[in-house]
This record gives C-alpha cells, structure tokens and sequence, in this order.
C-alpha cells in the first residue's frame, strides 16, 4: 500500500472509529440502549463484531493497513482489557452485575490483558502471540456469548451493561478487541506459511 493510500485509508478508519464511539456514549447517556429488546440488543452485539471481520477480509485497503501495524503494537492495545475485566469485578461486587458473567467475563478479560506483557516479554517466540490470541478470543466469544444468553434469559441485572460505562465493552472495545486478534492470528498463520515454504 503506497503512502497516499495508506493514510487514506488512515483517515478513514479514525473517523470511523470516533463516529462509533459517539454514537455508542450518546446512545449509552441518553439510556436509549436499555429500551432496545433484548432479542434486538443482543443481535447487534454480535453483528459488530461479524460486520467488523467481513471489513477486514472483504475490504484490501483495510486489511493492509491494519496488517501493517506490528504484532506488539496490537497486542499493546489489549492492555484495556484489564480495565474492563476490573469493572466487570467491581460491577459484580456491588451486584449490579450476574455473578456468572462476572466470573466469566470479568476474570477472562483479567487474564487476557494481564498476558500482554508476558506475550511482549517473549515475543520472540512466537508461540506466545499464538497462546494470548487463542486464549483472548476465547475470552471474548464466551464473554459475548454468556452475556447475551443471560440477556434473553430475562437476566434484569443485565440491563446494567447498556448504560456507561459499561455500554462502551460490548458496543466498542469487545468487538474492536476481537478484530485485532484476527488480524493478529492471520499475521501469525501467514508467517507460519511463510516460513515453511523455506
């Protein structure tokens, strides 16, 4: 990608991310997201994070601008998580939030962001990028789909997660987190190939 493209396609991804997150926190203050049917609410969760992927494969520019950040700098990004894994904790303590979620989600996020310095720290052996996006991902598909199991349940503590901050995990940083460990494990699985056709 030259270098007009490339800072095109730049410009484009920060306008589209800052319209995201402005629409996510006027949603979220105005508590136009806790009227949303939980049916409705839970399939946009996951349409995020679907439509974000089917950007990255189906879009070139994009796929190779995102491709071109270093697998460090995207697993620096993760650090957020620890944040949102104390929240979720914090959330669940004052019971605002299901235990189950809590444990799942909140302590999943914990570990997932408390292995970016340890990927960072032997990032020369790969095999570290492949355990902290496997166990990230994983994370955050749980996560996902224990929230909106709890959510269709009729679970009403759940609404919690709709108002902010908590609105901006599922609607912003869990669905942004979950398209960087794709562009990551397809960095990896590219390299793995690479290497193997020395």
């Amino acid at each position: 990608m030259n270098t007009k493209s490339n800072l095109k396609t730049e410009k484009f991804v920060i306008i589209g991310l800052s319209l995201w997150v402005t629409i996510v926190y006027v949603l979220g203050s105005l508590e136009i997201l806790a009227q949303i049917p939980n049916l409705i609410f839970g399939g946009i969760v996951i349409s995020l994070f679907i439509g974000t992927s089917l950007l990255f494969f189906k879009s070139k520019s994009i796929r190779e601008y995102l491709s071109s950040y270093s697998l460090e700098s995207l697993t620096f990004i993760h650090l957020w998580r620890i944040i949102a894994g104390a929240i979720f904790l914090s959330y669940g303590a004052a019971g605002m939030l299901p235990k189950t979620f809590v444990t799942l989600a909140g302590y999943g996020d914990l570990i997932a962001g408390l292995m970016v310095p340890i990927a960072l720290l032997f990032r020369e052996y790969r095999v570290s990028f492949w355990a902290f996006n496997i166990i990230g991902l994983t994370d955050l598909l749980i996560a996902v789909g224990t929230g909106v199991f709890l959510a269709y349940s009729g679970n009403e503590i759940m609404l919690n997660i709709r108002l902010l901050p908590l609105a901006m995990i599922p609607l912003f940083g869990a669905p942004i987190s979950g398209l960087i460990h794709i562009v990551m494990l397809k960095k990896l699985i590219s390299e793995s190939v690479s290497n193997k056709s020395y």
